[in-house]
């Protein structure tokens, strides 16, 4: 199956915030599963270390997910609620 991949959910699956000032770090976790629930629209993701400075951004296209490995401490925002996280393990 094209794009599949196997993890296992350490927690539940929520609303990334939309602010870098409410920045997400999921549950500390390392592996987090990134989804896109929006049926057209791509957002962007945003990638900050503790302290808020910015650390990298991506797109991601409507109904796509990816799992992206930060450092705990990290933090995630996005540009849309509709961009959902959950801690995962692989």
């Amino acid at each position: 199956m094209q794009g599949s991949s196997y993890f296992r959910p350490l927690g539940a699956e929520t609303a990334l915030f939309t602010s870098a000032d409410s920045g997400d770090n999921v549950s500390l976790a390392q592996n987090v599963r990134i989804v896109n629930s929006h049926a057209t629209a791509a957002y962007k993701v945003s990638l900050q270390d503790h302290l808020a400075a910015l650390q990298g951004s991506f797109s991601l296209c409507a109904g796509e997910s990816v799992i992206l490995n930060k450092k705990k401490n990290e933090e995630l925002f996005a540009a849309n609620a509709a961009i959902l996280v959950a801690p995962v393990a692989r």
